[in-house]
């Protein structure tokens, strides 16, 4: 018996671009995403993830900012 789904990552890369690569998944919990984008954030670009873009701009807010 399952007892849980398996979230499916998918890994694209761009077409016409070897240095650019799309990420897509389902995620438990924000925090370690965002500590990952934090860490990389002038090498990412986030689409379409308002949900992740509000919680990095409350982290740097209450974190970085001070």
């Amino acid at each position: 018996m399952l007892l849980r789904s398996m979230a499916v990552a998918v890994l694209m890369p761009h077409k016409g671009d070897d240095n650019i690569w799309y990420f897509d998944t389902d995620v438990y919990q924000i925090e370690g995403v965002a500590r990952f984008y934090i860490g990389l954030a002038n090498h990412i670009k986030i689409l379409n993830a308002h949900e992740l873009e509000k919680f990095i701009a409350f982290f740097v807010k209450e974190n970085l900012q001070k």
